[in-house]
């Protein structure tokens, strides 16, 4: 069997629910400062992103197989009936969150943030313990001051699973708000879809388990699901214009590279909303703690 090497970052499927009549997204890349449409075939993918390095694995693309199988596939069908209005069960609220979680994971941004969490580690350690003169566990050093961050994919890619699944179990504690965009201002989306939204003064960091923060992740250009404070119940409401643009902001302010929406128009308008400092890449990615 050939590998699958084209991984998508954000399913094509998901893409679609942004793209116009004729199934192309729109997109604003930062890297390049250009916006485009393009089939979701080529938006947001990358060559064996979600691929094992592990020599001895019998299944190199397993990652890629378990987010198609286990967490995408069972969730299109909870979304159509999202986008009728129709409450789901508790089974399919499952799958909405578990699809949320992962959305929060499987992104190029958490990749980098454990990243930056093991070189942080690292080097406290060796600060901590310069005294005892025994670094042969570390990388090789690139300067006298620095040690540099070599992080095994395979372990990446665990702690994406992992957190995936833990993610999800905090957020079955917090009540779901399932929020509606109006026809002319649809929900847009990004390459780090998972947005946090600060909703009482409170002197916590944002993070999955934030009680002070609404998590927004839009699933469509009609639907978006937020999970706000610790709960058991689900909400259906309709915001308005204003709303969606609010909401609009903060996700193309969240992207990492690749910002996405239904039409040139709406995303030429975003991007002079901006914040200065986020035309450039980067990622606003919280704290996975």
């Amino acid at each position: 069997m050939s590998k699958k090497k084209r991984h998508h970052i954000l399913p094509r499927r998901y893409q679609k629910g942004f793209a116009g009549s004729n199934g192309f997204v729109w997109y604003y890349d930062r890297r390049r400062g250009s916006i485009a449409c393009e089939n979701p075939l080529n938006v947001a993918v990358e060559t064996n992103f979600y691929t094992s390095d592990n020599p001895e694995s019998e299944n190199p693309t397993s990652m890629e197989d378990f987010l198609a199988e286990h967490i995408e596939g069972p969730f299109w069908p909870v979304l159509d009936k999202l986008e009728k209005k129709q409450v789901p069960t508790g089974a399919e609220r499952e799958r909405l969150v578990i699809f949320a979680a992962f959305l929060f994971t499987r992104v190029s941004a958490f990749r980098e943030t454990i990243t930056k969490v093991l070189a942080d580690v690292t080097l406290r350690f060796k600060f901590e313990n310069a005294a005892t003169n025994s670094h042969d566990s570390f990388p090789p050093k690139t300067s006298p001051n620095f040690i540099s961050a070599i992080i095994p994919k395979n372990y990446a890619l665990h702690q994406m699973g992992q957190i995936g699944i833990e993610a999800s179990k905090i957020l079955m504690a917090f009540n779901t708000h399932v929020m509606y965009s109006p026809p002319n201002e649809p929900f847009i989306t990004s390459d780090n879809p998972f947005v946090f939204d600060q909703m009482v003064i409170a002197d916590e960091p944002p993070s999955i388990c934030a009680k002070s923060f609404l998590k927004w992740v839009p699933l469509s250009a009609k639907v978006a699901v937020g999970f706000g404070l610790p709960g058991n119940h689900i909400y259906f409401s309709n915001m308005n214009e204003k709303q969606v643009w609010n909401a609009n902001v903060r996700f193309a302010t969240a992207a990492r590279q690749i910002i996405i929406a239904r039409g040139r128009e709406q995303l030429e308008k975003l991007l002079t909303a901006l914040p200065i400092d986020a035309s450039k890449p980067g990622s606003n990615f919280p704290s996975v703690i």
